[in-house]
């Protein structure tokens, strides 16, 4: 997202909704580890 000085936001906030809008919530109530998280064998 390239701003120019007049569109400069007041806050990151500012940022945070234009991208919301944009792209949607990506915010998860919860991470998805999968099966195979802490299954690497480490020598």
């Amino acid at each position: 997202m390239k701003l120019t000085k007049e569109e400069t936001p007041e806050n990151m906030w500012d940022i945070v909704k234009a991208q919301e809008k944009k792209y949607g919530n990506l915010s998860t109530p919860e991470i998805d580890w999968r099966p195979d998280v802490g299954s690497e064998i480490i020598d």
